[in-house]
Formats: structure tokens, sequence, C-alpha cells
């Protein structure tokens, strides 16, 4: 639900932080999946969809694309 609220608050333009609302759903949604995509992927050799989503967080962040990762993020959370 924060991080709902977080995506609004950015897309509305309301930034009462130094940095964009999204970054409260890419941390509160995101960095939860990527230890268990690198654990699946290190001890059981596995490619699930916590391995991709992780790729895919990690590769629209580097090219600046965060209203897609949170997207992403809130469809695969909820």
């Amino acid at each position: 639900m924060i991080s709902g609220i977080a995506v609004v608050c950015s897309l509305l333009k309301f930034q009462p932080f130094p940095f964009d609302m999204t970054w409260f759903a890419i941390v509160l949604c995101g960095l939860p999946i990527i230890p268990e995509a690198i654990i699946g992927l290190v001890t059981a050799f596995d490619i699930k969809a916590d391995v991709l989503v992780s790729l895919a967080l990690i590769a629209s962040v580097c090219i600046g694309g965060i209203i897609a990762v949170v997207c992403a993020l809130l469809l695969i959370i909820r």
C-alpha cells in the first residue's frame, strides 16, 4: 500500500524529499526479491520469475525507467 501511494505521489509530482518517491516502492518491493533470486540461482541453479524480475529491475533502474520498475513490481507483488 505504501508503494502504491509513493507511485501516485510521484505521478502527481509531489516530492517532499530530495529524491523521487518511487524509490520507496523500489526499496520496499524490489529489494526482497533480489536476495531470493541470488540464493535460488547460486544454490539450485534455477531461473524462475524472481531472477528475471531482478534482472529487469536492475536494468530499468540503470537506464532510468523507474516508473516502469515500480509498475512491474506492483503487479508481481500483489
